[in-house]
């Protein structure tokens, strides 16, 4: 009876845990991007099938974290990251590991939430941790910027290097392509706690059915015992 009662803990734990996994970043996006660079983005992005950290929808802020490719406008095909994981770059499992173009993600995540007056400027500093040539990055429209007042700017995100966005601060979600330019669409955290992504589970019998498996764990490990 014992091993039978194991058994059904053993599976409801499972069964969730897999499920809270299958829930989490990293996943397929098809959207369609728009170039239209001011204060609030470089780019706009409709997303036409995503995950539920990114669902469908239109009008998402978005800016670009490689300036060495190009991408343009239209429907594309990416596989979103969350740039809070702390597996981002470290995953056991390598297929849900974000291999793209090294980004200072901590002070990309400050700058999304303290954009400068001038989106040019915005812009060039999410280039410049992006490991951008030396001097005043510019592409495009992203040129003729006050120099002063980007490197003033440089200083204070410098001063902000270990920020992780919390308590519905934005963050970026990764739109990655191994063929095209790297983009990365704002979205706010879900969670007050420093560090911890937290994705938005299917329904609440997965938590739920989670913490009765290892509840349930506890109480036949503690039961042997005695």
């Amino acid at each position: 009876m014992r091993k039978s009662r194991y058994g059904i803990f053993m599976v409801v734990a499972l069964l969730a845990l897999v499920s809270v996994a299958s829930a989490a970043l990293p996943a397929p996006v098809s959207a369609s991007i728009t170039y239209s660079l001011n204060h609030d983005h470089y780019w706009i992005v409709d997303v036409t099938a995503g995950p539920t950290e990114l669902p469908p929808g239109v009008g998402y802020n978005s800016w670009c974290s490689d300036i060495l490719h190009t991408i343009g406008n239209g429907a594309h095909t990416f596989t979103a990251y969350s740039s809070i994981d702390p597996l981002l770059t470290t995953n056991p499992d390598p297929s849900k590991r974000y291999t793209g173009p090294t980004e200072d993600w901590n002070k990309v995540n400050w700058i999304i939430n303290n954009k400068n007056a001038d989106s040019r400027i915005t812009q060039a500093a999410i280039w410049h941790y992006d490991g951008a040539p030396t001097g005043d990055p510019t592409n495009g429209d992203v040129s003729g910027y006050d120099h002063d007042a980007y490197i003033n700017y440089l200083a204070l995100v410098d001063q902000h290097g270990s920020f992780v966005p919390t308590c519905g601060q934005l963050y970026a979600v990764i739109l990655y392509s191994d063929t095209l330019q790297v983009i990365f669409v704002e979205r706010p955290t879900t969670t007050c706690d420093p560090g911890i992504p937290v994705p938005e589970f299917p329904s609440l019998a997965l938590p739920a059915g989670m913490m009765i498996g290892m509840v349930g764990l506890v109480y036949f490990a503690r039961r042997r015992e005695n």
